[in-house]
């Protein structure tokens, strides 16, 4: 099987880069990986359902809530 695929100077570079320092490339998705699953924990420990309204949640826990709030302005940039 053959597989061609077109890419800038740049991005070919790039390339070279991750193939000769794998190792650090995978350290980086470990780290993201990471912080994606706190967020995710952070998110179950600040909200639950609300038992007296169907289909809606409350915070249970602000501090977590408001470091999940933070966690989430600096990942999306706001």
């Amino acid at each position: 099987m053959k597989c061609y695929v077109e890419m800038t100077e740049e991005e070919y570079g790039d390339f070279l880069r991750w193939r000769a320092d794998r190792a650090k490339y995978d350290r980086v998705l470990s780290s993201v990986q990471k912080k994606f699953e706190l967020m995710a924990n952070k998110a179950t420990w600040a909200i639950e359902p609300d038992p007296k309204k169907e289909g809606r949640c409350k915070i249970v826990d602000h501090d977590h809530a408001t470091e999940l709030l933070e966690m989430a302005k600096g990942v999306l940039g706001g």
